[in-house]
């Protein structure tokens, strides 16, 4: 019995030995394998970051264009195909008071802009 004891004590020491360098190896390696997959994440997020950025550019580009009073008027010309009213076409309204809105009066013989009665 005296002998499989000496064997168990003269193994312990390598065995053990061999774990803990294992052991190392995993945790690096495992790190390692982290660090990458956080950098290749980090370069998608990037990317889409970039698309993003360069999207809003667009968007904002866009949205000036839309909103000058040129761009209005081309998409009603050209996609809505209005056209500007003939003389016989528009009413002149005149206001009384500097600050009452066109809206409120009601035109003889014409609707009313709010109810749509005559």
């Amino acid at each position: 019995m005296r002998r499989f004891g000496v064997k168990v004590k003269k193994l312990f020491y390598p065995v053990a030995s061999i774990i803990l360098v294992v052991s190392g190896l995993f945790i690096y390696l495992w790190s390692h394998i982290t660090v990458l997959e956080k950098g290749y994440h980090f370069n998608i997020l990037k990317k889409e970051y970039e698309g993003l950025k360069e999207n809003n550019k667009q968007l904002k580009l866009e949205k000036a264009k839309l909103s000058s009073l040129e761009g209005v008027e081309k998409i009603a010309r050209e996609k809505l195909g209005l056209i500007h009213p003939s003389d016989d076409q528009m009413i002149p309204v005149i206001i009384d008071e500097p600050n009452q809105s066109i809206n409120t009066y009601t035109l003889e013989g014409h609707r009313d802009f709010h109810s749509g009665h005559r």
